[in-house]
């Protein structure tokens, strides 16, 4: 036989074959120096393309192995791997769950090779240690947050994104050789990766090799912390269960020069101006009740967006001569906190413009919703209105700000105008649902401002 390319050689009858060597600390376990494969072809280039699916399929099997994973034999794996590759008409194999382009097969091993590292001496230890996998201890960790109401269906999905991730970056290894070398290797990675990557059709074809090759717009410090703070609790839960000694990944967020309480702006007295001097509140022009009342109860209770779309009849009455808004998670309604469930005082500028009128017109119409033509979706009631409100910012100026000014502004806002009245911090808790002492103030109320009230 004669060599022609990496991996590959040729024997005097054509017919190309894989052949990797084994690192020499796997050697005397295995008991054989390399592994070789008859590619069935005598075509050079379907050789090279299988050969580089094959290399990728090797370094995952020898990392396995020196972490813990005894094959009953190695050579049957690689056999098995190209028979799954040569069913499939158009070039890829399924790997671990990740469908893999053999053109790709190269970057992707240079880029594991990277990230993936073996014990330092090379002796590993294999028999009688039972690790479970990255993908594994992720899905009970997954399964245990769902049992227990943790998550809703678009925490859920937010999640098992950043996992994939993850995984795709630092490979489904054994969970417990997670190191401290490898979750910064995954920061790093993570810091030079663009947002949406999952969702953007710029890249969802393309390996990680290629994405960072095309040097984009990486992700934003909060978005890189999001994904770090949600694999620390992985790993916190990992280890209370035994599946890690440690949690590397505690203490890898990115400092920021942002303030807590700047991460979103106040609408200022001329942003409410421009907002309320709109066509739908000076000439009543809008089609849909939300598009009026959201705005004016966004201000006047500094409730979140779906705790006021989801919102049912039931929640709102008069308790003792006082008219009131119930915050609950009653039936299918969401909180985003335990604490979050309060009851909120309608302000009397909301009665006088006719409010508590309409929920008991709705409530002659024989309706059980405040807004009934929002309809529930993946991430609840708020769907629709959420994208109204971003283009009525975008008609307005208010979008694509830094900070940026949405509908959770008007929180800030009302948080920032009782602070200015010297409101105590614990009743302003107590209206805008949070119970931690310190995080109403230093999170939601601005600067003092003394020379204007913010309220229209």
């Amino acid at each position: 036989m004669t060599r022609s390319t990496a991996y590959l050689q040729r024997h005097p009858s054509g017919i190309y074959y894989f052949r990797i060597a084994i690192p020499q600390g796997l050697k005397s376990l295995l008991r054989q120096r390399e592994l070789k494969q008859s590619l069935r072809t005598r075509d050079p280039v379907i050789a090279q393309r299988t050969a580089q699916v094959l290399a990728l399929e090797a370094e995952h099997l020898f990392n396995r192995i020196e972490h813990h994973y005894m094959p009953k034999d190695p050579k049957i794996e690689i056999g098995l791997t190209f028979a799954k590759f040569s069913k499939h008409p158009d070039g890829t194999i399924e790997m671990e769950g990740v469908e893999l382009d053999p053109d790709k097969a190269d970057e992707e091993l240079r880029l594991f090779k990277g990230l993936t590292q073996g014990p330092s001496d090379g002796t590993p230890t294999i028999k009688g240690k039972d690790s479970s996998t990255l993908e594994k201890v992720i899905e009970e960790y997954c399964e245990e947050k769902i049992r227990e109401g943790s998550w809703t269906e678009k925490s859920e999905q937010e999640n098992r994104a950043i996992y994939k991730l993850l995984v795709r970056i630092l490979g489904n290894i054994p969970i417990d050789d997670i190191t401290a070398a490898k979750a910064r290797d995954y920061k790093h990675v993570l810091m030079r990766l663009p947002p949406n990557i999952n969702k953007s059709p710029l890249y969802r074809s393309k390996t990680l090799r290629e994405i960072l090759d095309m040097a984009p717009k990486p992700m934003s410090t909060t978005t890189v912390n999001k994904n770090i703070i949600r694999i620390s609790s992985l790993f916190e839960w990992s280890s209370r269960h035994g599946y890690v000694d440690k949690n590397y990944f505690e203490g890898l967020v990115l400092k920021t020069k942002t303030r807590a309480d700047e991460e979103r702006s106040i609408f200022t007295k001329d942003d409410l101006k421009d907002i309320f001097k709109h066509v739908i509140y000076t000439e009543l022009k809008y089609k849909h009740p939300y598009q009026y009342w959201l705005p004016l109860l966004g201000l006047y209770t500094g409730a979140r967006l779906e705790e006021l779309c989801q919102l049912y009849l039931e929640d709102i009455y008069n308790d003792e001569g006082i008219w009131v808004i119930d915050i609950n998670d009653k039936g299918d309604k969401k909180l985003k906190t335990k604490s979050s469930k309060r009851i909120i005082p309608i302000h009397s500028k909301l009665q006088a413009l006719g409010f508590i009128d309409y929920v008991e017109s709705l409530r002659h119409k024989g309706e059980s919703r405040l807004f009934p033509e929002l309809k529930k979706g993946r991430d609840g009631y708020s769907q629709s209105a959420s994208k109204w409100f971003s283009r009525l910012r975008m008609e307005l100026g208010l979008y694509n700000l830094d900070p940026p000014k949405d509908f959770h502004s008007f929180r800030h806002t009302l948080a920032t105008e009782l602070k200015n009245k010297s409101i105590p911090e614990p009743e302003v808790a107590a209206i805008t649902g949070h119970s931690i002492a310190g995080i109403t103030f230093s999170r939601y109320g601005k600067a003092y401002v003394t020379e204007y009230s913010m309220m229209p």
